[in-house]
């Protein structure tokens, strides 16, 4: 049911409690009615002073709905709300001062926000002392069926209020009210945003009506209010008839785990093993790392095009023949140094032509070599080594040297028909 109130004296005060301190500041509106007149500057709600001072209160003026705030201001709709056969819900918004307030109104058909008017200019008034419903003075008496109102101590957004319902309560307990009042028997109304502190502490008249056509009351009509939040993800559905529908969101299908593109058994679990794969969660996504297999990727290479002649006699005094630019490296990963020079000759029998492998200012050893059985004796140089450098920079190169008495030559050309190719040093991963 709801309360008819005949514009005369009907009136109801509720305790003041869930407004206690509470001064002109952001503030919304609520109420669900059909008016009985459209002539008079009824209220629907109003904060007053203890010697019934009105100070902020809502009101039709009498064809439009109006927010008063005493001594700063009001504004109101543009939109009429003056049908006596149509079902209003109404709201009023308001930031506070220096602002302006904001109508929201749903005549049966579609919500209309706007805000007309001037900012309101407002000082705190912390003098507010009465909660009244239905007016509380001559002249400003309520004539309207009324189903539910609301006070809430914010502003409210477009879409906030758009979730108040013609057609369900619950949809109003749930809007986050400090003060809400359900009009659907005849016993003392309860606050049903916090039973208990701001009920109806007296009445003058009204009477009850019909409610509007296809409004449920899926509450409790006195006493504490149980409520249920539906989490995120979830669709619920008003279908009348006390039937609230929740829809779960579709599950969506994993991915299908194949090997090479044949499809394995589906587990629950997908889990990684191996040396060195890491599997962490990266929001919003899970991150798996596995190392890359980049055996032989080539990290340095130098070639050299013209012969080297080797008159050193001694490994310090090795003469440069190739050097391989710097690499930074790990101290984990095995690399393979690789030399190549297409001929090497000394001029002597006995004669001896070594290579040793340097890095940076270090001889780390000889890598290749070879001693002459007779003059003129010559051979090709491949020489390959395996080892696993310290963290940081390092700088490879081939050295070579000689015995005394012998010259020496390191062969090596551009390549071509009857030339040598070049010789290089490369550095690869192991």
């Amino acid at each position: 049911m709801a309360y008819r109130f005949d514009g005369v004296d009907d009136a109801i005060e509720f305790a003041f409690a869930p407004f206690s301190g509470y001064t002109f500041g952001p503030v919304t509106f609520a109420y669900y009615l059909k008016r009985n007149q459209n002539t008079a500057l009824d209220v629907p709600v109003a904060f007053t002073r203890s010697a019934l001072n009105g100070r902020l209160y809502t009101r039709f003026n009498p064809t439009k709905n109006e927010l008063q705030v005493a001594g700063s201001g009001s504004t109101a709709s543009a939109k009429s709300v003056d049908l006596t056969s149509l079902w209003y819900l109404i709201a009023v918004t308001w930031a506070g001062a220096g602002t302006v307030a904001r109508h929201h109104i749903h005549d049966g058909t579609s919500w209309t926000h706007e805000s007309p008017g001037s900012a309101i200019t407002s000082a705190a008034d912390a003098t507010i002392a009465r909660l009244f419903v239905g007016g509380w003075v001559a002249g400003a008496m309520l004539s309207a069926d009324l189903v539910c109102a609301g006070i809430k101590k914010a502003d409210s957004t477009d879409l906030q209020i758009e979730a108040l319902s013609r057609t369900s309560f619950p949809a109003w307990t749930g809007f986050g009210f400090h003060w809400l009042a359900g009009f659907e028997a005849a016993g003392t109304i309860v606050n049903r945003a916090a039973p208990g502190s701001g009920n109806e502490i007296s009445r003058v008249g009204t009477s009850l009506v019909a409610d509007p056509p296809g409004w449920t009351w899926s509450a409790p009509t006195s006493g504490a209010m149980g409520k249920i939040k539906f989490g995120t993800g979830l669709t619920v559905t008003d279908e009348g008839s006390n039937v609230i529908r929740v829809d779960a969101a579709a599950a969506t299908a994993g991915h299908v785990i194949a090997d090479e593109g044949t499809a394995l058994t589906q587990r629950a679990t997908l889990d990684f093993a191996g040396a060195g794969v890491t599997v962490t969660d990266a929001t919003p996504k899970t991150l798996v790392t596995i190392p890359g297999t980049d055996s032989g990727a080539e990290l340095a290479y130098t070639q050299f095009t013209s012969n080297v002649t080797v008159t050193a006699t001694s490994a310090a005094a090795a003469q440069t023949v190739v050097t391989a630019p710097a690499v930074t490296f790990d101290g984990a990963t095995p690399v393979i140094v690789e030399f190549f020079a297409p001929l090497g000759s000394v001029n002597v029998a006995g004669g001896q032509l070594i290579f040793d492998l340097w890095d940076g200012s270090t001889d780390i050893g000889i890598l290749t070599g070879f001693t002459a059985a007779g003059g003129g004796s010559a051979v090709p140089f491949p020489a390959v080594r395996k080892l696993t450098p310290t963290a940081g920079s390092h700088t490879y190169g081939i050295r070579a040297w000689t015995n005394a008495g012998t010259t020496a030559t390191v062969l090596a050309g551009v390549g071509g028909v009857g030339a040598y190719v070049p010789g290089f040093i490369r550095i690869t991963k192991a």
